[in-house]
Parts: C-alpha cells; structure tokens; sequence
C-alpha cells in the first residue's frame, strides 16, 4: 500500500534527511526496527509543545470561595464540593469521554493515564504494565465512582461531546474540565468572557494521588505523535511527491506551515515571526483557531516540524499561556510509551487482542464507575484480562520495547 522510503529520502529529502541526522531521537522514534522509513513525520519541535493536555478550573469561584488551585486528589474532591453546594453547580467536573478515558490527569495521578494513542505505561522500575490491570487502577476507579455518586462529576460524562462540553463550562453548570490550553480552555474563556467578563480558568498541575507526594505520571505526548504522510505504491511520480513532502522541512516549508504567507498571516519582528491581526482580531470574528486554520497546519499537524513560536502566540490569554509549564511532569517522560512497532504477524495478533480487551475495560470502567458493578468483582475482572490473553499482548509489547531500545 505505501513504499519504503530509504531510498527516497537519500535522493530526493535533502531537508528531512539533514533533520533526522541532526536528531537521532526523533529518527529512532520514525523508522522501523530494521530502520526502514515509511512516513515524512509530523514532529513536535520542542519538548514543551507535548504537554497539551490537562485540567483547569474557574479562577474566579476559587477567589469567591477562598480556595487555592488544588494539587492533590483530596484538595480536588473539596473544591468540586464547593463548586456543587456553594456556587450551584450542576456537573462540577465536566469533560467528554475521550479526555475521560485517555489524557486524564486524574487517571495520571494513580499511574495509570494513558498518552499516543496507547493502553500501557512504564511503570516505577521502567516495566511494560497494561494500565487497566494495574492495582493503582481500581484506586482510581474507586475515586471515580465516589465523585460520582456525589454528583462532582457530569452524570452524562459518557455521552458527552465537545459541543456539550463548552455549554455547560461557559454557562455556569460545571466549574472544571480537561482538554487543550487553546482549544478548550482559551475558547471557553473568550465565549464566557463575553456575557461575563470576570470569567477566568487557570491551569491545574498534575494531582498527586495524596498530600505530600510527588506526581510521576502526566500526559506527555511523543515528539513524533504517530502521524505522518506516506506515498502509495501506485504513485507515478515518486520523486515530486517526495520533494513536495520535503518541502516542509526546508526553511521555507517550516515558515509556511507553522505561520503562513509573509504579508498575509505574519510579519517578521527581528528574528520572530509574528501573526498579523488576520489571525489575532480576524476581521470576519473568526476565533484564533478558525483564523489559523485558513493559513497554517501547526494547530493540526502535517509533514513539517512544529515551532513553538506558533504555541506561544496561539496562546493569547495570560493564563492559557502558563498551560505547558504547569501541565508539564518531569518524570512523564520516563513513563510514557515512545512509538514502538511490532512485527506484521504481532501487530495482527495485537490488535486482536486490544480490540478485545478495549471493549471490555470501557464496559467495566463505566459500570464501576456507575456502581452498576461492585469494585468487590476486581479479582473476576483481572481474570478476565488474563482470559483474552493480556499476558501475550504484554509479551508482545515488551519485546517491541526491547527492540525500539535497541535501534
């Protein structure tokens, strides 16, 4: 279906070839483990733009209510208490089921969150754990379900969409949620702001699991996310879509996807370009994501390395703007799975057994959470993982592992 693109790259990629030698991680996480090239990746150019998602909440019911930013899973529980009896609001903790499943700093805090896309982390002695079957995992759960028996979670959390989601925080039934600096928090800011301009999100640091310790997990996404552009084996003309894909990694590419056309969307100040007023105050009302959108593809992705100079000025609000720092755990890194690749007859056999294991951990994460299923059934849950063959899909990860370490 898509070609090899050593070859390719060595004849027509001067500018990607020239970018993967200069940074050997990045071109470990790109190739195979035989070091054969597939993609022209999409590559986040600096460590800070991998922390993009995580939690934040109203600002202004913490100053009404004399609470600080929390920092622990208790301190979180007092302030979605405090949310629902004294500031009335109906879904406290409100965010949909993607965010809720996947990059959910809650989930982090027991060691068991889950960033790119994968099911499993390293766990404290840097070994493979499938984090639905870790014992931190039913702790989470155990939260989880008390929050929402008490009603500091939205009941629809299931079902919910972004278009939901927006409604409720910028309405004033839900004081906290959890998604992108830009994308989530800065947006609800600006449409709340409008009928009420003392609205104000801050950012929330990863919750420890209890006072006292230090947070270890946090979602980290992979410099190299897993996305990227490839040519068919039905391309007839190999080297022009090659060089077109090249494009952007040469500094001219780099400058249009991350900013656009000179004159139009930026401006160079010095050694800095900056955004015109097409995308910071559109004339047509375009929020700033809608305003890029129409210029650049750093605020989605594509074949170019990703600038931080594009965060930055995206970011416009000041509190969205702490979002990468206060978001950011040293140590995620260290447990987050970097993009390993099984072989073709292990990823068949993956994917078998992950697609059964997915369907069956979201059906019993919502009925534990629910109540609907006691936490008292753990033992007869772990058995069943073990039953659909966890124990191979853990071997084959491993030995990925092993092999991506060994590139």
């Amino acid at each position: 279906m898509i070609i090899a693109l050593n070859d390719v790259i060595d004849q027509y990629c001067p500018n990607l070839k020239k970018y993967l030698e200069e940074n050997p991680d990045i071109d470990r996480m790109v190739k195979t483990d035989n070091g054969t090239y597939f993609a022209f990746p999409f590559i986040r150019g600096e460590e800070r733009l991998c922390f993009t998602v995580g939690s934040f909440l109203r600002q202004d019911w913490l100053d009404e209510l004399g609470l600080a930013v929390p920092t622990t899973i208790d301190e979180w529980h007092d302030v979605l208490v405090a949310f629902k009896e004294k500031k009335g609001a109906s879904a406290p903790l409100c965010y949909d089921y993607i965010n809720f499943k996947g990059s959910n700093p809650f989930a982090f805090a027991y060691g068991v969150g889950t960033a790119n896309n994968s099911s499993f982390v390293l766990d404290e002695n840097g070994e493979i754990a499938y984090a639905y079957a870790r014992d931190s995992y039913r702790d989470y759960l155990t939260t989880m379900n008390q929050w929402y028996q008490e009603g500091l979670i939205d009941a629809d959390f299931a079902t919910l969409n972004g278009d939901q989601v927006t409604a409720k925080m910028t309405t004033d039934q839900a004081g906290a949620s959890v998604g992108w600096a830009a994308s989530r928090m800065q947006l609800f800011m600006t449409t709340a702001q409008a009928e009420n301009p003392d609205y104000l999100l801050v950012p929330a640091p990863q919750p420890a699991a209890k006072a006292g310790e230090t947070p270890l997990y946090a979602y980290a996404e992979n410099r190299f996310p897993d996305v990227g552009a490839a040519i068919t084996g039905s391309c007839e003309n190999v080297e022009l879509a090659a060089r077109f894909l090249d494009y952007g990694y040469s500094e001219e590419g780099h400058n249009l996807f991350n900013f656009g056309t000179e004159g139009v969307s930026y401006n160079w100040e010095g050694d800095r370009a900056v955004y015109t007023e097409t995308i910071t105050d559109n004339e047509d009302g375009w929020p700033i994501a809608q305003a890029l959108a129409k210029h650049i593809r750093a605020n989605y992705n594509g074949p170019f390395v990703q600038d931080l100079n594009y965060l930055e000025q995206y970011l416009q609000l000041e509190t969205a703007k702490l979002c990468p720092e206060t978001w950011g755990v040293a140590t995620a890194r260290e447990h987050t799975m970097p993009p390993v690749t099984p072989t073709e007859e292990e990823s068949k056999e993956l994917a078998t057994i992950m697609n059964e294991l997915g369907t069956y951990v979201d059906e019993m994460a919502l009925k534990f959470i629910f109540g609907t299923e006691s936490l008292d059934n753990w033992d007869n849950y772990i058995r069943t993982l073990e039953n659909m063959n966890l124990s191979r899909a853990l071997e084959i990860e491993k030995g990925a592992l092993e092999r991506y370490n060994a590139r």
